[in-house]
């Protein structure tokens, strides 16, 4: 018998490859860092599909690497991830990334990130209306911009949704964003809230100076609408 060594293999097996993957580049500006501020999180560990996730959980869907995420194992499961900070932050939105692999599912070959139809929620252990949570696509749903009412976080729970009996979702990077005084400053322009007429003392240096901190590619996200005052 051979005592020859053979290659070492660095992958499980039965653990998916992890090939490079290019994802969106996301704000920075006001970005928290989750590998510090994130003190515990809960697994939705039952509705796992260990043979398509890759990475360890929970740190794989906050790790800035898009090669590692979490999958579903089934859409009749909770797919709910919830995390605890350090502290309290003010917040008003959150940016989720599905799973950015090009891999297909049997349901009508549609890739992972293209299920997600909604999203759930709970702030402090308290649910947010699903009137009052709204969310972006980014392009071909690389990502998702998820907005809810300003709210000085705790406790986060988010959990992505799809239609009764489609494919699995997934996360592979979830960013958090204290909140910035962009938004109000851009509100604080305004004499209504419609944004229809300009507040009093408000000249055109003003509103450049904002429309210019909006375009800023580094810095928050925000409804650009309110800096077209023409």
């Amino acid at each position: 018998m051979s005592t020859a060594n053979g290659p070492v293999s660095l992958t499980a097996e039965g653990t998916p490859k992890l090939s490079d993957i290019e994802g969106p580049e996301l704000p920075t500006v006001n970005r928290l860092d989750a590998g510090t501020v994130i003190s515990s999180v809960t697994v939705p560990w039952d509705n796992t599909d260990y043979n398509v996730s890759k990475g360890s959980l929970p740190g794989s869907v906050y790790d800035e690497n898009y090669c590692t995420s979490w999958i579903a194992r089934t859409w009749s499961q909770s797919r709910q991830f919830t995390f605890t900070f350090d502290q309290g932050y003010e917040m008003s939105y959150l940016i989720y990334v599905p799973d950015l692999g090009m891999d297909v599912q049997n349901n009508n070959g549609k890739r992972y990130r293209d299920y997600l139809t909604r999203f759930n929620i709970i702030i402090n252990g308290q649910k947010i209306e699903e009137s009052k949570v709204s969310f972006e696509r980014g392009k071909d749903n690389e990502y998702f911009i998820v907005k809810f009412p300003k709210t000085t976080v705790k406790t986060i729970a988010v959990e992505g949704v799809q239609w009764d009996g489609a494919g699995n979702v997934s996360l592979s990077e979830i960013a958090f964003y204290q909140y910035g005084d962009l938004d109000d400053s851009i509100t604080a322009l305004f004499a209504n809230d419609s944004h229809t007429a300009l507040a009093e003392g408000v000249d055109q240096d003003k509103i450049d100076a904002l429309r210019a901190r909006a375009k800023d590619a580094d810095a928050y996200y925000v409804n650009l609408r309110f800096c077209s005052t023409s």
